[in-house]
C-alpha cells in the first residue's frame, strides 16, 4: 500500500449540519485494494467524507474515479478480492471495518439503506416486488412476510407508486424503469435507516422521471431526517438535490464543500473542468469545454498530483503530492487552488498531515 497523503482537518464537522449529533456516516482515511496482497492494485486512496443527519452529499467524478467502489467497500459489498487495508468507516458510530458478519447484517438495511445502480438487475425477477420489500422487513423486524403487507403498501405509496394495493403483486419486469427505481428506494428505506446510499439513482431515466425520483430522495432525507450519499456523474442532479458535494478523481477526493460554494467558485482545476463541460441552455451559448487526456488507471497513478497531466496550471510543484487547502467550510487538494497563488512547498508539506 502506498504511503499516507495530506488530509483535510476537521473532517468530522464537514457535512455534519447543525447540532452535536453523531454523524450518520463517516469515512476516514479509507484505502481500498484489490488483487494479490503482494502486488495489490490500489483503488481508493485516503478518502475522508462525512454525511450528517438530514444532509444530502453528492459524490461526483468521471467513470472509473472510484465512487462506487468507495461506497460498496465501505458497506462490505464490493465483491471478492476487494478489501479495505486502512482507515475507518462508521455508521451511526458503529465501526464497520473489521466488523463481524452479524454486525454487517444489522447495519445493511437497518442502519444503512442502499439503492443499487440498476434496479432491473438488483431486484429479483422471480419474486413479486411486495415479497422483496417484505423480506427486508422480516430480516430486521422478524415475523412473516404477510404480517408486513400493510407496511409494504404504505412504503409503495410513500415513494409515489400509484395503486400500491395492486402493484404489490407485480414483478419487476412489469414496471417501468422509474417505478422499479421507486421500488428499490422503498426497499432501502423499509427499516427507517439513518443513511441512504444511492448509486446512480437516475441513470437511464428520462428527465421527468428523474425529477420524480429526486423528489422521493428529498422526502426520505430532509423531510424525514435521514442522511443520503448520492453517487453520480450528473452534476445537474447534485445541484438539484445535494447540500454538499465531494469531487473524486483517481481514487481520491480532490475537493469537498457546500454545493453552492463549489459550483460558484470551484477551487480544484478538475472541478473547474467538470463544471465547464456542462451544456448550458442560455442565450449566447458557448462551446463545451473538453478536458484533454484521460484519467490515469489504478496502478498507474503518478507520485505527485494525479491530475497534473491534464491540468493547464501545472508547474514543478505538482510532482509532489498536493497539500490540502482548507476553506471556511470546505477544502481542495491542490498546489494551486483557484483563489490562491502557488503555496510555499516546504510549509505546505510541513502541515500536510
Amino acid at each position: 500500500m502506498a504511503g499516507g497523503l495530506p488530509r483535510p482537518r476537521g473532517i468530522l464537522r464537514a457535512g455534519q449540519g447543525s447540532g452535536a449529533m453523531t454523524p450518520a456516516l463517516v469515512l476516514e482515511d479509507l484505502w481500498v485494494e484489490a488483487g494479490p496482497t503482494d502486488d495489490p492494485l490500489v483503488l481508493v486512496r485516503g478518502v475522508d467524507l462525512t454525511v450528517g443527519a438530514g444532509t444530502v452529499v453528492g459524490l461526483v467524478g468521471e467513470s472509473g474515479s472510484g465512487k462506487t467502489v468507495t461506497c460498496m467497500s465501505a458497506l462490505g459489498l464490493a465483491g471478492r478480492g476487494v478489501r479495505i487495508t486502512r482507515g475507518s468507516v462508521r455508521a451511526q458510530g458503529t465501526e464497520l471495518v473489521g466488523a463481524d458478519e452479524a454486525t454487517m447484517r444489522r447495519v445493511r438495511g437497518g442502519v444503512v439503506g442502499t439503492v443499487f445502480q440498476d434496479p432491473l438487475i438488483s431486484l429479483n425477477p422471480l419474486q413479486r416486488i411486495g415479497d422483496q420489500i417484505a423480506e427486508a422487513l422480516v430480516l430486521h423486524r422478524g415475523g412473516r412476510r404477510r404480517a408486513h403487507r400493510d407496511r409494504v403498501i404504505s412504503l409503495l405509496a410513500r415513494v409515489g407508486i400509484p395503486a400500491p394495493e395492486e402493484r404489490v403483486r407485480a414483478y419487476p419486469h412489469e414496471l417501468s424503469g422509474g417505478l422499479r427505481q421507486r421500488v428499490a428506494i422503498a426497499m432501502a428505506i423499509a427499516n427507517d435507516p439513518a443513511v441512504l446510499v444511492a448509486d446512480e439513482p437516475t441513470t437511464a431515466l428520462d428527465v421527468t422521471v428523474q425529477a420524480q425520483v429526486l423528489d422521493v430522495v428529498r422526502t426520505a432525507t430532509r423531510d424525514e431526517g435521514r442522511a443520503a450519499l448520492i453517487v453520480t456523474h450528473d452534476l445537474g442532479l447534485v445541484a438539484e438535490v445535494a447540500d454538499r458535494v465531494a469531487v473524486m478523481y483517481a481514487g481520491q477526493i480532490v475537493e469537498e464543500g457546500p454545493v453552492g460554494s463549489v459550483f460558484a467558485a470551484p477551487q480544484h482545476p478538475y472541478t473547474q473542468g467538470l463544471l465547464a463541460s456542462r451544456p448550458v441552455l442560455a442565450p449566447g451559448r458557448r462551446r463545451l469545454h473538453a478536458m484533454p487526456g484521460r484519467p490515469p488507471l489504478p496502478g498507474a497513478w503518478p507520485s505527485g498530483c494525479a491530475f497534473a497531466a491534464r491540468c493547464s496550471n501545472v508547474d514543478e510543484a505538482c510532482t509532489d503530492p498536493p497539500p490540502v487547502h482548507q476553506g471556511d467550510d470546505g477544502w481542495a487538494r491542490c498546489w494551486r487552488p483557484a483563489d490562491e497563488g502557488p503555496p510555499d512547498r516546504t510549509e505546505a508539506q510541513k502541515g500536510a498531515a
